[in-house]
């Protein structure tokens, strides 16, 4: 019985077959959703179509991962890319085999590193950060934990930005990545940037005004510990100065000359910037005057004049701040004095007067802004006796030709008994011994200048000044 119905199935079979009414499957397969990020979970195949479709097994090309029977992929164990699925129904009965395909891309997940070009920035200035990673990605980043910020890398994978001046330590931390496919990554990761103080300078000056020779001390400082120095110079009419590079005692310590012995002063500008970790803080200037030292010159350094009489040595410096003061030792004179001037005009008189009298003066220089003290030098005053100048009359002893070149005629109304004369340095140079009324002495050995002839008569004693040419 089995038999016969089987034979008849057949049959029916092949009639079927042979008169056109039994169809042959279609299909068509496709994954909704693609393209699927890397992260995404396992993806279900859509599958339509006519007869008998089922039962056919999938495959795809190498890197994605497929269940052969269900048609299920999982993104995250494939690899990211482009892959063709293909469905295959064996051939049946009078059917050939059937096939269906359908494309599936896996993104890769959307990745992004950060950096910058300068770890550290001076105070108030700004830095660059870049961005790198999967071209077309928006990436999301905080700054010091602030809100999310978005930047976009192009086609290139690259983004730059600039950030605002930086006053605190800034750091910039990544959150995220996403696409416009709507892959999303989560990332960490951060860079911070170091904002340095900007280093300050004082200075501690002890003479801004200094003597040449003096040795120049300007300490420096900073509030803020471990702060180097460095400063250039323009000097004028000075020696001495020079620049200084990457100073770390915070000295200027430096000998200061004047090129030129006066009238002016030179000068050195000294301009300083303070350095601390590349970064240059605002400079400030000094500016030192360089006095040269002061001398003196005495005209006359050697004068001779009577008792009674006022002496007369000027003074003349080689500066325009020069002043003058000065000592005195004298022998056998009243009136001589330590003072100060421009001149020596002081009236001396003879102690005992019978014998001469000198002072020596003791002048020194000084700068009178500075207070450089220059050399000393001596004048000497000469003080020769005048005694009873006033118990003659005038008219008593003339003396002619005065100033004298060669012989010297003394006349007088009484006899005179001796005639001395005096250099002035007080020395003796021509006595005669004589009682007459007039003489003519020979002077054409004497050198020219001032001589001092002293005439006695009676017991009485005068004193004439002639000029020896």
């Amino acid at each position: 019985m089995k038999k016969i119905y089987l034979l008849l199935l057949l049959l029916n079979f092949s009639l079927e077959i042979f008169a056109g009414n039994l169809a042959c499957p279609t299909v068509a397969i496709s994954y909704s959703g693609s393209p699927f990020c890397f992260s995404s979970t396992t993806q279900m195949v859509t599958m339509t179509g006519t007869d008998n479709f089922t039962g056919g097994t999938f495959s795809s090309t190498s890197g994605l991962w497929i269940n052969a029977t269900t048609g299920t992929i999982n993104p995250s164990q494939s690899t990211p890319g482009s892959y063709t699925v293909t469905y295959t129904i064996p051939s049946g009965p009078g059917c050939p085999v059937v096939s269906a395909t359908a494309a599936v891309v896996i993104l890769p997940v959307p990745v992004a590193t950060m950096n910058t070009s300068t770890p550290f920035v001076c105070y108030g200035n700004s830095a660059t950060v870049t961005f790198s990673g999967t071209p077309n990605t928006t990436v999301m980043y905080t700054v010091n934990s602030g809100p999310t910020q978005n930047v976009s890398l192009g086609a290139s994978g690259n983004a730059t930005l600039m950030t605002p001046p930086l006053t605190v330590n800034t750091t910039y931390s990544l959150v995220g990545t996403s696409t416009s496919g709507g892959c999303t990554n989560m990332l960490s990761g951060s860079t911070t940037i170091i904002v340095n103080q900007t280093p300050t300078v004082t200075a501690n000056v002890y003479n801004t005004n200094i003597c040449s020779g003096e040795t120049l001390n300007i300490s420096l400082n900073s509030s803020i510990p471990g702060t180097t120095y460095y400063w250039t110079v323009n000097a004028a009419g000075v020696m001495g100065a020079t620049a200084g590079n990457n100073n770390t005692t915070g000295i200027i310590n430096q000998t200061l000359h004047t090129i030129n012995a006066g009238p002016y002063n030179g000068q050195v500008v000294y301009t300083i910037t303070p350095y601390l970790n590349g970064c240059l803080g605002n400079p400030m200037t000094i500016t030192v005057n360089v006095y040269p030292t002061p001398t003196v010159a005495a005209n006359p350094v050697s004068e001779t004049i009577l008792s009674g009489e006022t002496s007369n040595i000027t003074f003349s410096g080689n500066t325009v701040n020069t002043i003058f003061s000065w000592t005195s030792s004298s022998n056998n004179l009243n009136g001589a004095a330590p003072g100060s001037g421009n001149a020596i005009n002081q009236t001396l008189t003879l102690i005992n007067t019978a014998q001469s009298g000198t002072v020596t003066y003791t002048i020194a220089p000084e700068d009178s802004i500075a207070g450089c003290q220059g050399i000393p030098i001596t004048a000497t005053v000469t003080v020769n006796p005048n005694l009873s100048i006033n118990e003659f009359n005038p008219s008593v002893f003339t003396l002619s030709p005065n100033p004298v070149l060669d012989i010297l005629t003394i006349k007088g109304t009484k006899s005179f008994s001796q005639i001395t004369i005096l250099n002035q340095l007080g020395q003796q140079v021509v006595q005669k011994e004589l009682n007459v009324n007039e003489v003519q002495l020979d002077l054409s050995h004497l050198k020219s200048g001032i001589y001092f002839v002293t005439i006695n008569s009676e017991n009485k004693q005068t004193t004439h000044k002639i000029i020896k040419q």
